[in-house]
C-alpha cells in the first residue's frame, strides 16, 4: 500500500465498539486478530489453535484503499478465528466495513459507510455532508439504515458478540458489523466516547499505528484498546494462490467487470466498465480467493474481502440503467420485486461503479468512477503478461510440430519411435476438384465377389 494511502486508511479507520460474550474462559473467542495469528497460513487448524494463543491475539485488522478522482474507498476486514454461536457456527470468520470519503484539501471527509452482518448490508450516510432531502421517506429508508455516528471524523461501528441466547435467530450474534446510528438514546455516548454494551461487557478499540497488544480474557471491559492496520495487498492478496484443503483458501472465484451500459434517462450513456478497464490497460476479469478453509461447523463459511459485495436496490438499478424515474415510481407501487428486491454487486475490485449504481448514477463530475491507480488489477495485469511471455518462450523453444499446431507434442516413452506424420501434400484434395467436393465424394464401391459354381460343394 502506498504511504499516502496508509495515511488515508488510518484517518478513516472506524472506532470499533465490540461486544463480547461468555466468561473468562470463553470471551477470548471474541477478540479479533490476524489470519496467521498462530504462525502459519493454514486456516483449517485455527479453531483448534485458538485456546493456546488466547493471550497472544493482537488486535489488528486488514485494510485496502482505492482512489478515484473524487473519492477514497477504504475497506476494513475484521477476522476472528471462531464464530462460536451454537447454531451454524464455523471456523474462521471475517466481516467487513467500507468507508467512502470525499477527497478534500487537508483530510478526506466521510460520506457513506457500508457494513455487512452475515448476508445483510447496512448502509449509512454522514448527515453533515450528504443531503438526503431529495429522497422521499420511502426511498431514504430503502437506501440507508440512518445517519452514522462520528467520533473525531471517524465512523463508529458496532461488532456483535460471537454467541448469545435466542437473539441469534435475529442475526444479532456472530461478529456481524453494523454502524452506530447517530440518534437520541443511542448506546454510543458522545461526551465520554464510550458504549453501553447490552451484555455488560465489551471494549472500544481505536486505530493506532502501534497496537496496544493482546487483551486479557479475565478483563470483561478492557480500556485503552488500540488496533493497527494490515495492508490487504501485501498479505491476503499476495497469498491468493494458497488454495487447498490444508492451505489458507478453499476455493477461487472470478470477478468480471460490468459490461452493461448505464446512464440517467435522457442523458448520455456512461462508458461500459469493460471498455474503461481495457482503455487503462487493465484486465476486466481476475481470479480471486472466495473463502477460507474451515472444517469446524459450517465448512468454508468465512469470506475474504475480495468476495465483499454491496446490494443495489432494483428500483435504483433501473434508474441507473436509463429507465424513466416516473415509470420506476409507478412500478414500485404494485411490483414487489422492483420495490423491495436487491441486486448484489461485487464491490472489492470496482467500488466506485458499485456505489455509483446504488446512488442512482450521479453526475460523473460529482462522483468519479475513474481510478487514479488500481494496484490489484495492475498486479494482475503484470502477472498475466509474464505468464503470456513465458508461454511464448516455451512455444518458441518447442519442436517444429508443437509450433506448427499450437500445442505441445504428446510425450513418448523412451526407446520408442514416433509414427511418421502423413505428408501435407497427401492430405490435399485431388487436382481439379474442390475441397468441398472431395469431402462429399462417396467412398469407392467394394469389389464384387465371384458367383459360386453350381453344384460345387
Amino acid at each position: 500500500m502506498r504511504p499516502e494511502h496508509v495515511d488515508v486508511a488510518y484517518a478513516l479507520a472506524p472506532v470499533i465498539c465490540h461486544e463480547t460474550a461468555g466468561n473468562a474462559d470463553q470471551r477470548y473467542q471474541d477478540y479479533f486478530c490476524p489470519v496467521d495469528f498462530d504462525g502459519d497460513r493454514r486456516a483449517n487448524n485455527n479453531w483448534d489453535n485458538t485456546p493456546a494463543f488466547r493471550n497472544r491475539l493482537s488486535p489488528e485488522i486488514y485494510c485496502s484503499v482505492l482512489e478515484t478522482q473524487t473519492h477514497y474507498y477504504a475497506l476494513y476486514s475484521i477476522f476472528h478465528p471462531r464464530d462460536w454461536k451454537p447454531l451454524e457456527g464455523h471456523e474462521n470468520d471475517m466481516e467487513h466495513a467500507q468507508v467512502v470519503a470525499r477527497k478534500r484539501a487537508g483530510a478526506p471527509v466521510v460520506e457513506y459507510v457500508c457494513s455487512n452482518a452475515h448476508q445483510w448490508n447496512h448502509v449509512y450516510y454522514n448527515a453533515a455532508q450528504v443531503d438526503v432531502s431529495g429522497y422521499s421517506i420511502r426511498e431514504r429508508d430503502s437506501l440507508f439504515d440512518g445517519p452514522i455516528a462520528l467520533h473525531e471524523g471517524r465512523p463508529v461501528i458496532y461488532v456483535q458478540p460471537g454467541t448469545g441466547e435466542l437473539v441469534e435467530l435475529l442475526g444479532q450474534v456472530g461478529h456481524g458489523i453494523q454502524g452506530v446510528v447517530d440518534r437520541p438514546g443511542s448506546r454510543w455516548k458522545k461526551a465520554s466516547a464510550t458504549y453501553e454494551f447490552e451484555n455488560g461487557q465489551g471494549f472500544v478499540a481505536r486505530p493506532d499505528r502501534l497496537s496496544s497488544g493482546p487483551l486479557d480474557p479475565f478483563d470483561a471491559n478492557p480500556t485503552g484498546v488500540r488496533y493497527s492496520l494490515i495492508p490487504t495487498d501485501e498479505t491476503l492478496w499476495s497469498w491468493r494462490t494458497e488454495v487447498g484443503e490444508t492451505a489458507l483458501y478453499s476455493s477461487v472465484s472470478r470477478w468480471e467487470a460490468d459490461d452493461r451500459k448505464y446512464g440517467r434517462f435522457g442523458g448520455t450513456p456512461a462508458e461500459k466498465r469493460t471498455d474503461y478497464f481495457a482503455g487503462q490497460g487493465l484486465p476486466a476479469d481476475v481470479l480471486h480467493p472466495a473463502a477460507f478453509v474451515g472444517n469446524e461447523g459450517v465448512v468454508n463459511a468465512a469470506h475474504p474481502p475480495f468476495a465483499f459485495s454491496l446490494s443495489v436496490p432494483v428500483w435504483m438499478y433501473l434508474i441507473a440503467s436509463g429507465r424513466d424515474p416516473v415509470w420506476v415510481a409507478q412500478e414500485r407501487r404494485h411490483n414487489a420485486l422492483i420495490d423491495q428486491g436487491v441486486r448484489p454487486v461485487e464491490n472489492f475490485f470496482d467500488p466506485a461503479h458499485t456505489w455509483w449504481l446504488r446512488l442512482g448514477a450521479p453526475a460523473v463530475g460529482q462522483f468519479s468512477t475513474d481510478y487514479v491507480e488500481h494496484p490489484y488489477l495492475q498486479e494482475a495485469a503484470v502477472v498475466r503478461s509474464a505468464v503470456a511471455a513465458a508461454a511464448a518462450r516455451a512455444v518458441a523453444r518447442a519442436p517444429f510440430g508443437a509450433r506448427a499446431f499450437g500445442r505441445p507434442s504428446a510425450p513418448v516413452k523412451p526407446g520408442t519411435r514416433r509414427k511418421a506424420a502423413t505428408p501435407v501434400a497427401s492430405r490435399r484434395p485431388a487436382r481439379g476438384r474442390s475441397r468441398a467436393r472431395a469431402k462429399a465424394s462417396p467412398p469407392p464401391a467394394p469389389p464384387r465377389r465371384k458367383a459360386a459354381r453350381r453344384g460345387h460343394r
